[in-house]
């Protein structure tokens, strides 16, 4: 339980500069 929400956590922190760049 509490790795997926540490692993959902981090997928967010990632996934969050890649759609800027996308967006940019």
């Amino acid at each position: 339980m509490r790795v997926k929400l540490f692993t959902l956590h981090f997928l967010q922190i990632f996934i969050f500069p890649i759609q800027i760049f996308l967006n940019f």
